[in-house]
């Protein structure tokens, strides 16, 4: 009898127990999901373009994952706690999963941050008509120009790697509406194959008319590069070509 009581009393522990040693909590569904669009390396967060939110700076707990992230992946974000309203808003991240990495093609934006450099208004392309955007704009086509003019810009993530051999990075400073960050921006080759064509892409709603630092950061193919005369900057509906030296 007390055997067979020790018989029962086993399978019925073995009856409870899943055996395949995972863990039964399941994972809620996602809070944010959209496009990286720029990287705070100090601040330990990332600028996301959420489906549902818009803009949402998402904070990351740890610090030592910042370097996975890119500007133009796809994320989803669980979130710890609420979304905190502000412009852009905010989020304290539980866990960040990458969707998709953007593929590395020609003329690719690989950095977007809110930096310009202290000597912009020195340096800077000065258009000599209304309206009278300034542009900086700069290349390096080997490792030592383009850690230079990294930190000349103010950059603050990690550098990307660049294979010089085929290709050329652009770094093209500009100023925007500090509520009306670009998010989305439009760049290729010209049909003439003669300039660089950037187009920043008007974010909507009513803007505040001061001005921002934004720096963008491209690599483009060196062959390509090589034929380029002239960077041409479309803001606002107005078109800037700025030569390229």
């Amino acid at each position: 009898m007390k055997r067979l009581i020790i018989a029962l009393c086993f399978m019925l522990v073995g009856c409870n127990s899943s055996g395949d040693g995972s863990d039964s909590e399941e994972v809620g569904a996602f809070d944010l999901k959209g496009l990286i669009t720029e990287i705070d390396q100090a601040g330990n967060a990332v600028l996301m373009d959420d489906e549902t939110n818009g803009l949402v700076w998402v904070s990351v707990k740890k610090p030592d994952s910042m370097e996975r992230f890119q500007v133009g992946q796809e994320i989803v974000v669980w979130t710890e706690g609420a979304i905190r309203e502000s412009y852009p808003a905010q989020a304290t991240a539980l866990n960040i999963e990458i969707i998709s990495t953007p593929q590395s093609e020609l003329n690719h934006l690989i950095a977007s941050e809110k930096t310009l450099p202290d000597s912009f208004s020195e340096l800077a392309f000065k258009r000599k008509t209304a309206p009278f955007h300034q542009y900086l704009v700069k290349n390096a086509d080997n490792s030592s120009e383009f850690k230079d003019l990294w930190h000349l810009y103010g950059l603050e993530t990690g550098l990307p790697e660049i294979n010089f051999d085929e290709e050329v990075v652009l770094f093209i400073g500009v100023q925007e509406s500090g509520s009306c960050p670009y998010t989305n921006v439009e760049s290729g080759i010209s049909a003439g194959k003669k300039s660089f064509n950037v187009t920043l892409v008007e974010p909507g709603g009513n803007c505040t008319a001061d001005a921002t630092p934004r720096t963008f950061v491209f690599k483009v193919d060196n062959d390509q590069f090589m034929k380029l005369e002239s960077v041409s900057i479309t803001q606002s509906g107005i078109d800037t070509r700025v030569p390229l030296k």
